[in-house]
């Protein structure tokens, strides 16, 4: 298990689990805001959702699952660097690995 702090001007807010075998790499926030992406190195890419819009209103129900992790995806090479789009559906990532340059690259395509 590893686990996201998000940081508030040097101030721990919450800290959310994902079930990552290994150490997170980097972290971006979708465009939108909506969600939180990590790459590990285990090759998957994590995803959380923080989209306000999800804060449940009732205490102890979370049905979207707000500031939890909602999905991994399995690179084929591996995912290292990270970063948002102009479209939110879509993210960028890098492998890292200098050896496989014409599949360093990708697009995770949210089909939210």
């Amino acid at each position: 298990m590893i686990l996201f702090c998000p940081v508030v001007h040097n101030e721990v807010v919450r800290t959310i689990s994902v079930n990552a075998t290994s150490g997170l790499r980097q972290i971006a926030v979708s465009s939108d805001g909506r969600k939180l992406f990590a790459t590990a190195a285990d090759g998957y890419i994590y995803a959380v959702n923080i989209d306000p819009e999800d804060k449940p209103s009732e205490p102890n129900s979370n049905p979207r699952k707000w500031w939890e992790q909602i999905g991994k995806v399995l690179t084929p090479t591996g995912a290292w660097g990270l970063a948002a789009t102009p479209d939110p559906l879509k993210m960028v990532f890098t492998n890292g690995n200098p050896n496989t340059d014409g599949s360093g690259f990708g697009v995770l395509i949210n089909a939210d």
